[in-house]
């Protein structure tokens, strides 16, 4: 966490075309004014996301983009912690970045990490198989706004709820379960009806 917080003080001035002169803990850097930067007139924003309160207060004093993920892993990553996959632990998770935003929170974006995304005639059938994965309820994963699972036209209307309930304006997909087949192509279907 210490090694992302520093680098925050070396990617904000990079992309903004300012000259950056960090000797850090972590990194050593020292660029001149444009080394790296978009084209002119862009402004690239940051997102900064994850789960845990750290990052997450982290992403509300310095990210344009906080990006929610729902859970964690253990230290050495061989467990998986559904600490906020539910409805309540989501607006906790948000809660975190809008204290530690302040006044600015309006103008951050909220993004989310969708865990899971199956089209199906029955989600209740593909929520206990995904369940069965992370040694969890199948009725957690039903009511995760982490996870979609249904008909186009049920994904449709859970992700457009889910931005009237909690302000999350895009979702990122984790899309590379083993064994799994690609959810982009149903996406594209539920994007359709979205527009």
């Amino acid at each position: 966490m210490d090694r992302l917080i520093e680098s925050v003080d070396v990617i904000r001035p990079l992309l903004a075309g300012e000259p950056v002169d960090v000797d850090g803990l972590h990194y050593c850097v020292r660029a001149e004014a444009g080394a790296l930067v978009a084209s002119p007139g862009v402004d690239v924003p940051l997102l900064i996301g994850g789960n845990g309160t750290r990052v997450l207060q982290l992403a509300g004093r310095v990210a344009d983009i906080a990006g929610l993920a729902g859970f964690s892993h253990n230290h050495d990553a061989t467990e998986v912690r559904l600490t906020h996959f539910d409805p309540t632990g989501l607006l906790d998770r948000i809660a975190v970045v809008a204290d530690a935003a302040g006044q600015r929170f309006e103008n951050i974006e909220l993004n989310g990490l969708l865990q899971f995304v199956v089209h199906t005639d029955d989600p209740a059938a593909a929520a206990a198989e995904a369940a069965a994965a992370l040694k969890a309820s199948p009725d957690l994963l039903l009511q995760s706004p982490f996870a979609l699972f249904g008909t186009y036209e049920q994904m449709a209307e859970a992700l457009a709820d889910r931005q009237r309930r909690f302000g999350i304006s895009y979702w990122t997909v984790f899309d590379e379960w083993p064994g799994r087949e690609s959810a982009l192509p149903h996406l594209a279907e539920v994007i359709k009806l979205l527009r």
